[in-house]
């Protein structure tokens, strides 16, 4: 890959809100962290962070913003953890309701540095997040001076490997600034941060060959899959949005299968158009024909002969208000579904029926 393709590395520093009680923090205390594999959504289901790893406010320097990294921790990047109070729903020893429960009110929590920094390894080391600890208790500026040598770019999984070895290598004895382009990195000042850069290097390429590793399963798995789905058994019918990435990553190519997905997916799209725009006859007559070609490709058998227009032709147009019977019972069609309609019965159950089954 072209160095001007590359992302030059963004990190945020990190400092807790100047407005929140901080005075047990030092800078010694700042741990740094690194994922490699895929960002880590630090945020649950409700919408409030699961992993409560890093202050919601930071100080910008001009007042405090939003922390990018309060629900997202970066790929790639370098990750501070400092100490911080964390601002919590707490019940209250001293307040009660009217039934004599506790009252939730507001209340603070430190979390420190080594414990955030911890919680995300025991949740992330598998995709190969490690705790730097070449950096631990440098300023955030300087931690980010040794980084940027060892690691300018946002580089590729494949690529992490010979960049954390040989490229790292030859950066860290540089005594001129780097000049990528338009973007410049500054040499280490001395012997001692050519040391930690070293160190840092080591940690990085260690947390980039669990990734690797588990990226080169994941795509091994979903080609295992995919040959036993076109095979006629179980499986993806292709590659999803992950694989799709680790392959592009490691710049392995997909097997050839693929194209059948891709040719699949495009085709549903059109029925999923064509259906639910209560079709005309001659869009029935292509209905009929992209039924039979999806049954063809999903299930390995010869497409089916297309009905006459004559024979599609006794299916009037439904409409998505209008009230329905299928064999008897009652319902609403709730949304079209690649040739099916999903049926909301009166009962409350839900069925995919085909347009055949309806009458009105």
């Amino acid at each position: 890959m072209a160095t001007a393709e590359r992302k030059p590395i963004q990190t945020v520093e990190v400092q807790p809100a100047i407005d929140r009680d901080i005075s047990s923090a030092r800078p010694t205390e700042t741990r740094y962290g690194w994922c490699p594999y895929a960002p880590i959504n630090l945020v649950g289901p409700s919408g409030t962070p699961a992993l409560y790893v890093q202050p919601h406010k930071i100080d910008s320097g001009s007042g405090n913003m939003d922390n990018p990294y309060h629900r997202v921790l970066p790929k790639n990047q370098l990750i501070a953890f400092p100490t911080f109070a964390a601002v919590e729903n707490v019940l209250s020893p001293d307040l009660v309701d009217s039934n004599g429960r506790a009252v939730s009110v507001q209340g603070t929590r430190t979390i420190t540095a080594l414990e955030a920094a911890t919680m995300v390894l025991r949740n992330y080391s598998f995709w190969g997040f490690v705790i730097l600890n070449s950096l631990q208790g440098k300023e955030q500026s300087e931690a980010m001076r040794i980084f940027k040598v060892v690691q300018p770019f946002d580089y590729n999984l494949g690529e992490l490997e010979n960049e954390l070895t040989f490229g790292a290598l030859e950066r860290i004895e540089a005594t001129e600034p780097l000049v990528f382009g338009d973007y410049t990195v500054q040499p280490l000042a001395d012997d001692a941060e050519r040391e930690v850069a070293r160190r840092l290097a080591g940690e990085l390429a260690d947390g980039a060959s669990i990734a690797y590793t588990l990226a080169t399963s994941v795509l091994n798995e979903t080609e295992s899959s995919m040959t036993q789905r076109f095979a006629g058994g179980n499986g993806k019918v292709g590659p999803d949005a992950n694989d799709i990435r680790l392959a592009k990553e490691l710049g392995r190519e997909l097997p050839k299968l693929i194209g059948k997905k891709d040719e699949l997916g495009e085709i549903k799209e059109q029925m999923g158009f064509l259906v639910s725009r209560e079709a005309s006859r001659a869009d029935r007559e292509r209905i009929a024909e992209l039924e039979a070609k999806i049954a063809s490709m999903e299930n390995g058998t010869a497409p089916v002969a297309v009905p006459p227009a004559s024979e599609e032709a006794k299916y009037p147009p439904i409409r998505m208000a209008d009230p329905v019977t299928v064999n008897g019972r009652k319902g609403k069609i709730v949304k079209p579904f690649f040739g099916k309609f999903e049926i909301e019965f009166e009962d409350g159950s839900v069925e995919k029926v085909h347009r055949s089954e309806i009458t009105q």
